[in-house]
């Protein structure tokens, strides 16, 4: 699933931007948690490519209360993130935060990973970790450094680490190039009208 992007900067951040073209009215969205096996891709890629910890796709396949749970997580956490904060979102937050099995931190002579006790983290065990870590965001982290992309259809989040907290694209490769290309289409077609 090559939609599967990393760029938000924090595990919660990242679970936000599962919901691709978020505020995209022509391609319109895509929601990478449309069922449970989207949730289990998602968090078996973020085990292998995310920079937040190392994590192995649940055992099981997640249920519909736990999916049900990664999208209200997922709103929640978007909600607030653009500062929209509504009790709801802060009792969504909390709830998992607080009620889900505290997974296992392990250590196999290299590297630390998350488990549970019997093997990989649940998937409880992983929504209670993505609502800790957002948690810890919002008290932690000043509300300007918690940003929407600029590019008016993308939606995607992301914490702006920046010396100047100027950064405005989810990632320059993408967002970012766009708006490149299309300000230098803007100029010529400028240019080339009032020649």
């Amino acid at each position: 699933m090559s939609e599967i992007l990393f760029l938000g900067g924090r595990p919660s951040l990242d679970l936000v931007n599962t919901l691709r073209g978020r505020n995209d009215d022509v391609l319109g969205r895509r929601d990478l948690l449309a069922d449970a096996e989207g949730l289990r891709d998602w968090i078996s890629r973020a085990g292998d490519e995310a920079d937040w910890f190392t994590l192995d796709a649940p055992a099981g396949m997640p249920t519909d209360t736990e999916l049900a749970d990664a999208v209200h997580l997922r709103e929640a956490v978007h909600d607030l993130a653009l500062g929209n904060v509504e009790p709801a979102d802060l009792d969504t937050v909390n709830r998992l935060a607080l009620s889900q099995p505290v997974p296992a931190l392990t250590w196999d002579g290299t590297s630390f990973a998350v488990t549970g006790e019997d093997g990989p983290a649940t998937v409880s065990q992983v929504l209670g970790l993505l609502a800790a870590d957002a948690v810890n965001l919002f008290a932690t982290t000043a509300p300007e450094r918690i940003k929407e992309c600029a590019q008016p259809r993308c939606g995607m989040v992301f914490l702006d680490t920046s010396r100047g907290n100027r950064r405005r694209w989810c990632s320059m490769s993408t967002c970012g190039n766009r708006a490149k290309v299309k300000r230098f289409d803007d100029r010529a077609r400028e240019a080339a009208a009032g020649a």
